[in-house]
């Protein structure tokens, strides 16, 4: 009797194992970001017990607009990482593991509905020199850049809309000497656009009725803006800091200049 329970404890750990660790582990696993491949051996192991249908991108050089709705706050933050690659492509993950993500594509157009916690993380890889849409609808949505980009790379123009929020930012925010050549935004419906720790060359920003934030690490060389409606840009005031070297504002600028700093 003695001698197998030795057997049995061996037996148990084997069960706890499998039952409480890898089973709650198969499908997670450790990637880089401009990578959908495993990143360590334990993260090849839980490949191998996942559904092998897991992580398939989604080709975008079909694609000349990508929409993102966020239809679901009650898993707060949807993250959108966006970087530089050599093959264009969208994939949608939870916090682990890449989700076979069936979208909606109505001709040139590509559309991502997050309904669920497992589709809050989004990564596109863009190619240079592709000119690309980026709308994006929601009220807590995070926009990152991973890595530095080429000169030859070109940002999508980035749409707003229906009161969307969102934070603009570089993916490492202790790097203060991140880069964006040329950026061109739209706002509509009462959104917000936050960026932060960017440095940018030309900014074009139409504004209806909407927000844009430029007041945390941010510096411009030029700022083009039209403005509708009761529209506002906030940013640093001009007189005590070189955050914006030019500024040029036009359209409706009565409620801008009653509220400008």
């Amino acid at each position: 009797m003695k001698k197998s329970i030795p057997y049995v404890g061996l037996a148990c750990s084997i069960l706890f194992l499998g039952i409480f660790i890898l089973r709650p582990l198969s499908g997670s696993y450790y990637h880089s970001l401009t990578s959908t491949e495993p990143g360590d051996f334990l993260s090849r192991m839980m490949q191998k017990l996942s559904k092998p249908e897991i992580g398939k991108p989604i080709d975008l050089n079909a694609i000349d607009h990508i929409i993102v709705r966020q239809e679901s706050l009650d898993d707060g933050n949807v993250f959108i990482n966006i970087f530089e690659t050599d093959s264009s492509r969208l994939t949608v993950r939870n916090s682990f593991d890449y989700q076979n993500y069936i979208p909606e594509i109505n001709g040139r157009t590509l559309t991502i509905r997050v309904t669920d916690i497992n589709q809050r993380h989004i990564e596109i890889a863009l190619q240079p020199q592709q000119h690309k849409k980026l709308t994006l609808q929601g009220k807590s949505i995070q926009l990152s850049i991973v890595d530095n980009i080429s000169p030859a790379y070109i940002f999508p123009k980035l749409i707003l809309e229906n009161q969307a929020i969102v934070r603009f930012n570089n993916y490492n925010n202790r790097n203060e000497q991140f880069v964006l050549k040329e950026l061109d935004v739209a706002l509509s419906g009462k959104s917000i656009l936050s960026i932060t720790n960017l440095k940018i060359g030309n900014l074009q920003a139409s504004l209806n009725q909407s927000r844009l934030d430029l007041v945390d690490r941010v510096q411009i060389d030029s700022l083009q803006a039209d403005l509708q409606q009761r529209s506002h840009i906030m940013h640093a005031n001009v007189e005590q800091t070189d955050n914006i070297k030019h500024i040029q504002v036009s359209g409706d600028t009565e409620y801008y200049l009653a509220h400008k700093r």
